[in-house]
């Protein structure tokens, strides 16, 4: 296991703190990430983490919820209290903004204001391509309520981009 994971990092390190950087918002923080990542993969080995055939998505997992439970840490949320309703499905698109208005660092700083879920799920459905069920597992969570988290974020957006703009 050591060895795939070595392997990996040093094939994909600067894709994963990319994807870090896009959950985070932050060089430093996704660094942080990534390491910590690294750090409960190698310290679990002892556990069934042997099976696992996709190291980098396996490593993609458990940064995601390193910084979710970092996030409830933080904020002293229970997982059972930190559930949202479902909503209806969303469009896979983001849809409403006009580029000449918002600009891709205004998107950012917009982004990386939004709570770790929200902008967790934004990042994986819209920058990794990662389906609502895929989002789900990494979050352990009901799809549902990715979509609820997705539309909260989504509606976020365009209420402090819309702001921005005028």
């Amino acid at each position: 296991m050591i060895d795939q994971v070595v392997a990996m990092l040093v094939s994909r390190g600067t894709a994963l703190t990319a994807f870090g950087h896009q959950l985070t918002h932050s060089s430093t923080e996704a660094q942080d990430l990534l390491q910590e990542a690294v750090t409960r993969i190698l310290s679990s080995r002892r556990r069934s983490n042997a099976h696992v055939d996709d190291i980098e998505a396996y490593t993609r997992t458990v940064m995601v919820r390193t910084l979710i439970d970092a996030h409830r840490r933080d904020h002293g949320l229970d997982k059972r209290t930190d559930r949202l309703d479902e909503t209806p499905d969303l469009p896979d698109r983001i849809t409403g903004f006009d580029d000449s208005i918002v600009d891709r660092d205004e998107l950012w700083e917009a982004i990386g204001q939004l709570p770790a879920r929200q902008r967790t799920v934004l990042v994986l459905r819209y920058y990794q391509g990662a389906s609502d069920v895929q989002i789900a597992a990494d979050l352990d969570c009901p799809a549902g309520t990715v979509r609820s988290l997705a539309s909260r974020a989504l509606a976020t957006l365009r209420e402090r981009l819309s702001s921005t703009a005028l």
